[in-house]
């Protein structure tokens, strides 16, 4: 019996040394407390597995748009050649080089939908941060209720 009383009363006083030890890092954090803490880091802690999220989703997103591309792209087939001369149909280096610098320019530009489509999202993380706060605000009410009960 002393053995566990003795063992509970270790337990009891690590508790209360890490309590104050967490209660004294918000203070110089600047928080009321340490449940003001612990809630900040949940809500960070959930953000940050949220944009994690949508980083990974765009990332499967444009790795499907490549590969689409990619298996659209007839490589065997030459293109058609209506004239009889093959010195027409040829390509200077300067012209070859001044068309893939458009193309680039053209696929760089933001375009419309590209703008909406990017708004969309924006608003999207706007809600999803909006109700990770909700529910660690819920869930901190509920670990407090459950604390004291």
């Amino acid at each position: 019996a002393a053995q566990l009383s003795r063992t509970s009363l270790k337990r009891g006083l690590y508790a209360k040394v890490k309590k104050q030890s967490a209660d004294w890092l918000a203070k110089e954090l600047g928080y009321k407390n340490s449940e003001e803490h612990q809630f900040e880091l949940k809500v960070n802690e959930l953000k940050r597995r949220t944009y994690a999220k949508l980083e990974m989703e765009a990332k499967v997103k444009e790795q499907k748009k490549r590969q689409e591309k990619y298996m659209n792209t007839d490589f065997d087939e030459e293109p058609e050649n209506n004239d009889s001369s093959d010195n027409d149909s040829e390509v200077s280096e300067a012209e070859t080089v001044e068309n893939v610098e458009n193309m680039k320019t053209v696929v760089d530009k933001p375009t419309k939908e590209n703008a909406q489509t990017e708004a969309l999202q924006m608003e999207d993380i706007a809600n999803m941060e909006e109700e990770l706060v909700k529910k660690a605000i819920e869930e901190a009410k509920n670990s407090g209720k459950n604390a004291t009960h």
